[in-house]
């Protein structure tokens, strides 16, 4: 090893350190996810006591000095150090910690870029380092260092993510963390156009009601919404019954009977959620409108085969869909199906996705698939984003008026 290639290692190990740290909410920083109660502000100011330390063991030797320290503590000390470390990071800020820490290994950084050669890289130089290069030293108290605590630096991360709420259908956390392709057609200007023409809307698996509330101001006299899921239909109640949309709990499956009467709306919308075909062309009106846009069962596949799994539904295709509505005598006015990219810039991103879509990766957990979780990391670290296939597909079909 040469000083060049010391340097390069101690950039790499840190380059990889600081692309994680920024992808990182702040407040994600702050949780005690990680071992013995640790938060990765904690972390931070262990890693920078430890670069520091093998700072100043140079420069105590450098001045022909012995280091209080032998190179190789016991447990019992180093375990009394790292308490006190800990201790003593409990009275700073993220921001302090942070900074220390960066301060720590600039520093650390200039003592290599200014120390001759003989000192890093010849073994007897000093008998501290007992046979060892002290450039092993700094590593280990360095780059080394990052990467013996990287799997639980990652694993209290996703632990985190893992933790953040979610609710309704609503993916705004993700608004900087993914890049969400998007289909040719736009749903919510076609729900529009029509929802200005009826008299009557029914609003299918409405979710917390986040993109009816999107529609308010074109409300017709008559709106309902049904929703399934006992969290969601508590909060499109909150959301939505003050506007006078009367929200029906209604599971909204393949095989469901909708609790309404016959004929009663003129507009049945449905975005991502199961319908009764038979029971949509019941309780649509003469002339009405059924506006769906569904999920295809093959979307997010490569994502599931990451995880070495398979999704439920992959015969759910818009083929499937038109078979079914040809079992009625609605009119299919419009066909169309797409497919993109979903890509996520961090996998604490897809962790906070993969809970909140459970589907995706059956029974998913942070524990469960660390390994899984683990390898995507890599991959990241290659390739600088992770995109998977989206398969959607819209249809628009009416109800004859005679």
């Amino acid at each position: 090893m040469n000083k060049s290639e010391l340097l390069a290692q101690l950039r790499a190990g840190r380059q990889r350190l600081e692309t994680v740290l920024a992808r990182a909410d702040t407040d994600h920083l702050l949780l005690p996810t990680l071992p013995g109660s640790w938060s990765v502000k904690h972390l931070l100011a262990h890693l920078g006591w430890w670069e520091q330390w093998v700072a100043a063991m140079y420069h105590t030797l450098s001045r022909g000095e012995t280091p209080a320290y032998p190179p190789k503590l016991d447990e019992v000390t180093l375990n009394q150090i790292n308490a006190r470390i800990f201790a003593e990071s409990q009275n700073h800020s993220l921001a302090e910690a942070r900074e220390q820490e960066a301060e720590a290994y600039q520093a650390l950084v200039e003592l290599v870029e200014r120390a001759p050669a003989e000192d890093l890289f010849n073994p007897r130089r000093f008998a501290w380092t007992e046979g060892h290069f002290l450039a092993e030293e700094i590593l280990d108290n360095s780059a080394g260092h990052y990467a013996e605590h990287w799997r639980d630096l990652l694993a209290g991360l996703w632990q985190a993510a893992a933790r953040q709420p979610f609710s309704g259908w609503d993916f705004s956390y993700l608004a900087d963390k993914w890049l969400e392709e998007k289909p040719p057609w736009s749903y919510g200007v076609m729900a529009r156009e029509l929802m200005a023409q009826a008299q009557a809307v029914l609003d299918l698996g409405t979710g917390g009601g986040e993109k009816l509330l999107g529609f308010k101001d074109v409300f017709p006299p008559r709106v309902v919404a049904t929703e399934g899921y006992p969290l969601n239909f508590r909060l499109a109640r909150e959301r939505l019954e003050p506007l006078g949309v009367e929200v029906v709990e209604s599971d909204d499956s393949l095989f469901e009977i909708l609790p309404f009467e016959n004929e009663a709306f003129d507009l049945v919308l449905d975005r991502h959620t199961g319908f009764n075909i038979a029971e949509v062309e019941r309780v649509l009106a003469p002339g009405g409108v059924f506006l769906t846009q569904q999920v295809d069962g093959r979307n997010l596949n490569d994502l599931s085969a990451a995880f070495d799994c398979e999704q439920p539904w992959t015969y759910f295709t818009l083929d499937f869909v038109l078979d079914t509505i040809k079992e009625t005598d609605l009119v299919v006015e419009m066909a169309q199906e797409w497919t993109g990219k979903l890509i996520f810039k961090d996998i604490g991103a897809m962790v906070y996705y993969l809970q909140a879509v459970p589907w995706i990766v059956e029974n998913f957990s942070v524990e469960r698939n660390f390994d899984h979780l683990l390898a995507l990391q890599r991959r990241l670290e290659q390739e600088g984003e992770l995109a998977f296939g989206q398969r959607l597909m819209v249809v628009r079909v009416s109800k004859s008026k005679g």
